[in-house]
């Protein structure tokens, strides 16, 4: 028994050096995305041909041919990133359809690691992102190399059409914003779009909330808070924050499991009205918050969730 306990804890390590080694990949992306930014604006100030040609080339890839890259996606699976943390994984109150589902997820946090973590192994579905992430050079290949696509009206009727499921994050910037270590805030209030397409198509839309996410890293908190919330309605990105492992990689001392609720099934309404929308978009944020409830001492939270 004893030598068994101790061949688990040399597995246990191997897996969580491996993991470690896959994360340490992410950092280094980051400093590449760094770098490119920095030869993106050499090559401007110094009209470097070479650089420019360079940079352009890439964009045009990125823009019209960047997919979904499974050799991309098997590289970084190989190190089964998720043994970063004390524990992470997805739980679901109940199994969700396998069509004309949408899986909300929240919080955003600085990362969305809940998600990033779960796409491609308990989450097979394509992701939805932002337009703006997905427009930054580099960064914004390698999103659509791991699946994502952007969070736009011609994707969501496209998806909606052919009646698959999908995931987004409704809370976009403004989560990312909001994202504090002491307490457990969503951006949802003014997010509404997501139920008007839900009902147009007759959608099951399951919450997903990721205990310790807002806790990977430290942020501004409430540091000028309004006003940065007010540049988010410019598209600027005003998330800052920092972390004592490496500077940007997250603290791998949490157990970080993704809780999906209990669907909400919507009615099919070919035209919602503004009434209908609101109706079931409050019922949303009901179940929100009562998954959050349900499960927030198993992870010693004792806070209340803060919507805005």
């Amino acid at each position: 028994m004893a030598s068994q306990s101790i061949d688990s804890q040399k597995q246990d390590k191997i897996k969580k050096i491996k993991a470690s080694i896959g994360v340490f990949f992410v950092f280094v992306i980051m400093a590449l995305f760094i770098i490119y930014v920095y030869l993106i604006i050499r090559g401007l100030i110094q009209r470097d041909i070479v650089i420019l040609t360079f940079t352009a080339t890439q964009i045009i890839y990125q823009v019209f041919f960047a997919k979904k890259n499974q050799t991309f996606i098997n590289f970084f699976q190989y190190f089964e990133c998720h043994n970063y943390f004390n524990h992470a994984i997805v739980e679901f109150e109940e199994e969700m359809q396998k069509n004309n589902s949408m899986l909300c997820v929240h919080p955003h946090g600085i990362l969305t690691v809940g998600l990033l973590l779960n796409l491609n192994t308990y989450i097979q579905m394509p992701a939805l992102s932002s337009r703006f992430l997905l427009s930054t050079p580099f960064l914004g290949m390698l999103c659509k190399w791991w699946g994502f696509k952007s969070v736009d009206g011609s994707n969501f009727k496209k998806l909606c059409e052919n009646g698959q499921n999908f995931a987004l994050v409704p809370g976009g910037f403004e989560e990312a914003t909001l994202s504090s270590q002491t307490k457990d805030r969503v951006y949802i209030k003014h997010r509404k779009g997501f139920i008007k397409y839900g009902l147009k198509y007759g959608y099951k839309i399951y919450p997903m909330y990721t205990f310790n996410e807002n806790k990977l890293f430290k942020t501004l908190d409430d540091t000028l808070l309004n006003f940065r919330l007010y540049l988010n309605k410019l598209k600027l990105v005003t998330a800052i924050f920092y972390s004592k492992y490496l500077f940007i990689l997250p603290d791998p001392n949490y157990n970080l499991t993704s809780v999906v609720a209990k669907g909400i099934q919507l009615p099919k309404i070919e035209n919602p009205t503004k009434q209908d929308v609101e109706k079931y978009h409050q019922m949303y944020i009901t179940e929100l918050k009562e998954l959050f409830n349900r499960h927030k001492a198993r992870f010693n939270n004792n806070n209340e969730m803060i919507i805005y």
